[in-house]
């Protein structure tokens, strides 16, 4: 028989209410579908305890029906598997209330997802929600071949840590297990629920947190001991990791060489300084689940689902998905830069390259582009540990970045040092890989002399040197290379780390020069390692020079005619586009050999207002 689709009634937000869903974990409709009951209460005010579900939503055109208030609702096919997992746990717990039922709390039931002004209001509750549960169940996915397997040995080890505080498990608790058993479980850690942004919440703030995949469950405090001790790596050193965010490869047992998921490092550290008492900053968070690739589902989730975390309260945003997510990028980037914390401008133009721009403004940061693998001329983190620049083209000059309204546009209105227009441009490192692939030999040589190019041209122009001196036909080599290099050593997490040493640069002026004369016989390990060194710093970027004869690395989209600033407080060059209205498109950051430590601000010139849109 046809039964009457499910209709929400309102809640009240004065009273903050919230739906929770009552099940009966041994019943099942008729019709062998899930049957469940929801009631309305203010969340002050619940004195028994509920459980909160975080899970992955999955496909939500695959969608199964389940009978709400014996009427029809719907919820996508991983909701279904879930709550049949769930009741198989909580039958287990055995924690049914007065009337044999479980009360939990799960986000596309509870919340009318129709309803844009009630998502608005609840979503806001959700750190509350995940606090008041008396646990929250953390589904992992459905179970697999060997995913009970994976469970129980992380249940084992564990168990193992918490009673004898090993730093170190022993070889014969390993021998027990093949390393089949290790990769298993690494597969279990890898899952897609650990890429969710929104389990970064919904875990951190659980009082008690239980992981389910199928019918294996293990408690959260048991997970993260086992994984400190399979890892080696005690719980203080993954609170580091997860805040340096230290790309590093763990050898596990077995020399199995896999990584530690990301994804999971960043959970565990933050829920680890959670309990503690401490609050990370949202651009701190921000930044983390940037690089550990978290996933949402709409834009605006990758700041709205990290709202109830940070040392900043609710105060400067509230989750309103009636507001385009432009906007909210924009918002959250011009109270970034109204508090001007250290090197906080420099961040956000930094992150401001990333990934497609859509109707962004060109100085706002794309939080859903994904991670990038260009190296830039700074560290780009957020984090107010973050380490000294290692460039100073602005010396010691600084500023509050100010905002006005242009064409019913936010601009970013900043002072700086006018350099001049972009006179030439060369190939861009893609360009260079498609011609190296024509020719039949490697990148490097044929990346070296299109930079060449540009240095002889220089040598052989007649244009006037506004404020520095010419370079000598003696210091060609040392011109070419350290731009090439960007002047830059390499961290092992693909950051820059310092300038290059004079012992040091000697043997990369070594091997540049075999590059450039034995260009077919590079096969050597240690020589493509340092072409693949090279080719990390030209990433999306093309040689150029500007009108005060200084040659560079910049931005792959740059054009001639593209101006040059220095701007006050930021450590390395920015390219600007200018327009007819006489506002500005940031397009890049840029090495300039020659002005990277001060030498043109040192001069004195002219300071100028710029605004950029």
């Amino acid at each position: 028989m046809d039964l009457e689709i499910y209709s929400y009634t309102p809640l009240n937000e004065t009273l903050r209410e919230i739906r929770l869903i009552q099940l009966d974990p041994g019943e099942r409709s008729p019709l062998g579908k899930i049957n469940c009951t929801l009631v309305s209460v203010p969340l002050d005010i619940i004195e028994s305890g509920y459980y909160a579900l975080s899970y992955v939503w999955g496909n939500p055109e695959l969608s199964h029906k389940i009978l709400v208030n014996g009427k029809v609702g719907q919820v996508t096919r991983n909701l279904d598997a879930a709550l049949d997992d769930l009741c198989m746990f909580l039958n287990h717990e055995a924690n049914l209330n007065q009337h044999g039922q479980i009360l939990f709390w799960v986000d596309s039931i509870c919340i009318d997802q129709s309803n844009d002004e009630e998502k608005r209001w609840q979503v806001q509750m959700m750190t509350d929600i995940f606090v008041k549960a008396r646990e929250v169940v953390a589904w992992l996915g459905s179970e697999t071949s060997h995913s009970a397997r994976a469970m129980e040995t992380l249940r084992i080890v564990g168990q193992f840590a918490l009673q004898t505080r090993a730093k170190k498990i022993p070889l014969d608790l390993f021998r027990a297990y093949s390393p089949a058993d290790i990769r298993h479980m690494n597969e279990l850690l890898s899952r897609e629920f650990f890429h969710r942004i929104w389990i970064l919440q919904e875990v951190v703030v659980a009082k008690r947190l239980s992981f389910v995949c199928g019918p294996a469950f293990l408690d959260g405090d048991l997970a993260t001991l086992a994984i400190s001790l399979l890892f080696e790596r005690p719980m203080s050193e993954l609170q580091s990791l997860q805040n340096t965010l230290v790309y590093l490869t763990y050898s596990l047992p077995y020399s199995q060489d896999q990584a530690i998921p990301l994804g999971l490092v960043q959970i565990l550290g933050t829920r680890e300084w959670y309990k503690r008492g401490y609050r990370r900053p949202i651009l701190d968070l921000l930044e983390a689940s940037h690089i550990c690739g978290m996933q949402a589902r709409h834009p605006s989730d990758r700041i709205f689902a990290l709202l109830g975390l940070p040392r900043e309260a609710w105060y400067f945003m509230r989750p309103d998905y009636s507001r385009d997510w432009t906007q909210v990028y924009e918002d959250l980037a011009v109270y970034f830069l109204r508090r001007n914390l250290p090197g906080s401008l420099r961040a956000v133009l930094l992150y401001a390259m990333k990934g497609p721009r859509h109707d962004l403004r060109s100085w706002v940061p794309n939080w859903a582009a994904p991670k990038d693998d260009a190296v830039h001329f700074t560290e780009h983190r957020l984090l107010a540990a973050a380490p000294s620049p290692i460039f100073s083209a602005a010396g010691d000059n600084s500023q509050v970045p100010n905002f006005r309204h242009m064409h019913g546009m936010h601009a970013l209105v900043l002072e700086g040092f006018y350099l001049g227009q972009v006179q030439q441009t060369a190939k861009s490192s893609e360009d260079i890989e498609d011609e190296a692939r024509r020719l039949g030999t490697i990148w490097l040589p044929v990346w070296i002399k299109n930079l060449a190019g540009l240095v002889t041209n220089i040598l052989n122009s007649e244009l006037v040197v506004a404020h520095l001196d010419t370079y000598s036909v003696a210091d060609l080599a040392q011109v070419l290379f350290r731009t090439v290099l960007a002047d830059m050593e390499l961290g092992t997490d693909s950051t820059p780390r310092e300038r290059i040493s004079r012992r040091q640069y000697r043997t990369y002026e070594r091997l540049l020069l075999f590059g450039l004369h034995y260009t077919r016989n590079l096969e050597q390990p240690g020589f493509r390692h340092f072409s693949d060194f090279v080719k990390q710093r030209a990433t999306r970027r093309r040689p150029f020079t500007n009108s005060i004869r200084t040659i560079g690395l910049g931005p792959a989209a740059m054009q001639t005619g593209d101006e040059v600033w220095i701007i006050k407080g930021i450590e390395f060059p920015l390219i600007l586009r200018k327009a007819d209205d006489d506002t500005h498109t940031f397009i890049g950051d840029a090495y300039i050999h020659g002005i990277m430590d001060g030498e043109f601000a040192a001069l004195g010139p002219e300071s100028r207002t710029v605004n950029i849109v």
